[in-house]
């Protein structure tokens, strides 16, 4: 089967790039043919970027031209997007349904119902916007980058394309995780629509022995909506019969080192997402 996987990169490389790669690795090494569509962020410098970048969240000739060409050329089976946003935007949809072509789309994040994509705001979980058709509460709270004005842009285009019937053009939603897909569903998506395909690990990632040792551990980048104050809250309450091993890096880098420092039951490693990634 040929498949072409769209992907629009982030300026910081996170798990959503490691994902596609390692995706595509996999599927190519079981006999299927794979095609990237890849864009990044690196031209969004500058008011002007700035502006390109808003405008493409509603609609982008030149990324359309680009998904027509590569279905043109590459004749997929289907076109699976993991994320557009914002430089690809909405019309690869639109160009891969006009050529009649069935598009899958990951959806990593909340992007679709909250405008910073997190469904958290001030340090705490955060369902205000769920289910509402213009869900203006993230514009009022400047929830994408603390802009207002980019919560406005963001939640337009989105509303718009509610609107223009674009997300109906896709032909299947998939969640990472059974508690993503409720929230989707609760949010609006059809819930025969959305399915589950849990991330992966490739086995040959983890060379060590496995150990008998009594270990919990988190891998991954340590910033505040990972839940890691939670985790380390519970560890020191010391009810926890467990060793907490964190590898990773973040803004919360120091505080989590800081913490293991003055605990005999958390061990920290701090390992640069890049090399994580890499690894």
């Amino acid at each position: 089967m040929k498949i072409l996987i769209a992907h629009n990169r982030y300026q910081l490389s996170g798990g959503e790039d490691a994902v596609v790669r390692d995706e595509a690795g996999l599927l190519r090494r079981h006999g299927h043919g794979v095609e990237l569509l890849e864009q990044d962020n690196d031209a969004i410098r500058g008011l002007r970027g700035k502006l390109s970048a808003s405008a493409s969240i509603f609609y982008s000739p030149s990324a359309r031209q680009r998904m027509r060409q590569a279905i043109q050329s590459f004749q997929p089976a289907v076109v699976h997007i993991h994320n557009w946003f914002p430089m690809l935007s909405p019309s690869i949809i639109l160009e891969a349904s006009a050529a009649e072509v069935p598009v899958v789309q990951t959806l990593h994040n909340f992007r679709m119902l909250c405008a910073n994509a997190l469904l958290y705001r001030n340090g705490v979980i955060c369902t205000d916007c769920l289910g509402k058709p213009l869900p203006l509460d993230g514009v009022f709270h400047g929830c994408y980058r603390g802009s207002r004005a980019g919560s406005a842009v963001v939640t337009a285009a989105y509303a718009f394309h509610r609107l223009l019937r674009t997300w109906e053009r896709v032909d299947l939603f998939i969640a990472v995780s059974a508690f993503e897909r409720e929230i989707l569903v609760r949010g609006g998506l059809p819930a025969e629509k959305v399915v589950v395909k849990p991330n992966f690990v490739a086995s040959d990632t983890w060379k060590a022995e496995r150990t008998a040792e009594d270990t919990a551990l988190f891998v991954g980048r340590l910033s505040p909506e990972k839940g890691i104050r939670t985790l380390l809250a519970a560890w020191n309450t010391g009810r926890i019969p467990l060793r907490l091993k964190i590898i990773g890096d973040g803004p919360m880098a120091d505080e989590v080192h800081s913490c293991a420092a003055r605990s005999r039951n958390i061990e920290s490693m701090r390992i640069p997402l890049a090399q994580q990634l890499s690894a």
